[in-house]
């Protein structure tokens, strides 16, 4: 083989030249240091990406394993541990603090709907929403529902009185207190009912009132009623009609009636008087009663 730098004659199984002594063959020679060099670069980048790998599982592994602050934060408002919950506040992050607040106000709402539907007593839903304002961080809505709830129990007390008033017959107390029941109050549409009902019940007693009155002929005392009935209602045709049969009556003269005069006596009548008398004079002449006359 011919060395191509100084031309010296080599043996064909020589691998260096012995006149100069460089590579023979310096083509195979660059590629075997480049495959060298790509087998030594693909080693390291499998390190590479191996270490790259086992680091990214283990930052999953840590996000899967690590706890929810947000969760952790409602079993501690549902355990009703105020101090753990304290703990936790402070790792939430914005968004679980928006979250968490959503949370309790939902469940202020329920408490709300549970109250309203007589799920639960009036002291029970109070005692549950002042625990959620322990722990919910912005309190107005919880506040506007604590209102709500005020309100409702008010109105559902004025319902109530509101029977008690219809029982006693204190119509105008029985109006006042249906009247302060408030849209929604799921007894609303039944205070509605009791409103149309009390001023004909209202009416109803009057005229039974007018009518015993006229009865009595104390006409002063039926005007009265009528007039009480009328600023009730002017229409009424009951009152209407007693009225004007109590105008009647007053502006009909009276009737005078004569004595009856005196019939004369019969024959029969003085032979029976005359009788009595003989009797009576001869019973006092027996018993002795004539000698004190």
């Amino acid at each position: 083989m011919k060395c191509k730098h100084c031309d010296f004659e080599n043996l064909d199984q020589a691998t260096y030249c012995s006149g100069c002594g460089k590579p023979l063959n310096e083509s195979n020679d660059v590629v075997t240091q480049s495959k060298n060099f790509e087998t030594k670069n693909r080693r390291i980048l499998i390190s590479v990406m191996s270490i790259l790998g086992i680091g990214l599982a283990m930052i999953i592994a840590w996000m899967i394993l690590r706890p929810n602050q947000l969760e952790l934060a409602k079993e501690a408002y549902q355990s009703d541990d105020l101090t753990a919950y304290e703990n936790v506040e402070s790792k939430l992050s914005k968004e679980q603090k928006t979250e968490f607040d959503a949370y309790l106000i939902e469940e202020a709402q329920s408490i709300f709907d549970a109250f309203k539907s007589d799920g639960l007593f009036y002291k029970e839903a109070v005692r549950r929403l002042e625990k959620i304002k322990l722990y919910v961080i912005q309190t107005d809505e919880v506040n506007t529902i604590m209102t709500q709830l005020e309100s409702l129990n008010s109105s559902r007390q004025a319902y109530n009185e509101g029977k008690s008033w219809i029982e006693a017959k204190e119509w105008d107390n029985a109006k006042a207190s249906f009247e302060a029941v408030l849209p929604l109050d799921p007894n609303y549409d039944f205070a509605l009912r009791y409103l149309e009902s009390i001023q004909r019940w209202q009416l109803q007693e009057i005229g039974a009132k007018a009518l015993d009155y006229l009865e009595q002929e104390d006409y002063e005392k039926a005007v009265n009623e009528i007039m009480k009935g009328l600023e009730i209602d002017p229409t009424n045709e009951t009152l209407l009609n007693i009225k004007q049969t109590i105008q009647d009556a007053l502006n009909t003269p009276p009737v005078i009636e004569e004595a009856p005069q005196e019939q004369p006596k019969g024959l029969g009548e003085m032979i029976k008087d005359g009788l009595q008398a003989i009797g009576d004079g001869i019973k006092s002449f027996f018993d002795g009663s004539w000698l004190e006359n």
